[in-house]
């Protein structure tokens, strides 16, 4: 097992700190028994790997947290459509890096899940553009 599968570690610490050190080593024991049953020899990372590594973990902690601070200051209306923006950027990065080529389905679903945020987005400016009813009781 590659290495390059523990990059769930980080969601799993976080776990731990809920589930305490028997979680942590129930984790560990899973990994050990998926590579026995695989029998899948480990690979250790080149050091260049590992720095890619560390620096994709280092931007994507800071971007996760830069959207969940927009979400909590800015109108969520918003902010929801930029989030639909790491489907995009995940099919580029997928296709200049990985040479993947997304099949029709793919793009479909993207597309549809990016058009319905555009769809929200406008039509929730639509809505505030409006004159808000007045609850109050007319005055004669």
């Amino acid at each position: 097992m590659s290495p390059l599968s523990l990059h769930g570690l980080p969601t799993m610490a976080q776990i731990n700190l809920r589930t305490g050190w028997k979680g942590l080593m129930i984790w560990i024991v899973g990994v050990i028994a998926l590579m026995v049953m695989t029998a899948t020899p480990f690979a250790a990372l080149t050091p260049r790997s590992t720095a890619l590594i560390l620096a994709a973990l280092t931007i994507g902690v800071f971007a996760y947290y830069a959207i969940v601070g927009a979400t909590r200051v800015g109108d969520v209306s918003f902010v929801t459509p930029f989030r639909y923006t790491r489907m995009v950027f995940a099919l580029i990065i997928g296709l200049l890096v990985f040479s993947e080529r997304p099949d029709a389905l793919t793009l479909i679903g993207a597309a549809i899940i990016i058009a319905s945020g555009i769809y929200t987005l406008l039509r929730e400016r639509k809505q505030n553009a409006r004159p808000a009813a007045s609850l109050s009781k007319p005055t004669a």
